[in-house]
């Protein structure tokens, strides 16, 4: 199978919601393929590390390349917001533990972290 016929595979399971099955169908694309590097791809990738990994951070970087390709993508620029909502939500929640085990200071500095402007500015 060819590496156009695996990220076909990929998207199909992306779109049913099999993220793993998805990600292992990227894994499986040679890495010096020059179709990992078009925005499609790059795009899906960040879906299948954010909705499928909880990689969020690398989802992130992903969306940003794209948009630096093409900054008006409405479908990017949505999973791109979704993206940073979930990592302040992910820094809020890590805050609220810290806060509970008496982790007064580092609370603290988790909540001071968290980037408060709205995501689309």
């Amino acid at each position: 199978m060819g590496d156009r016929d695996k990220l076909n595979k990929a998207i199909t399971l992306a779109n049913a919601g099999d993220y793993a099955g998805a990600a292992k169908e990227m894994s499986a694309v040679s890495p010096d393929s020059p179709l990992l590097a078009t925005t499609q791809v790059m795009s899906l990738h960040g879906v299948i590390l954010w909705r499928g990994e909880r990689k969020l951070e690398e989802a992130a970087a992903k969306f940003e390349k794209v948009l630096e390709q093409m900054p008006e993508d409405p479908g990017t620029l949505q999973n791109y917001n979704q993206v940073l909502i979930a990592i302040k939500v992910d820094k809020a929640k890590k805050g609220n533990q810290m806060r509970q085990a008496g982790q007064y200071a580092e609370a603290a500095e988790m909540y001071n972290s968290i980037d408060l402007d709205d995501p689309g500015s």
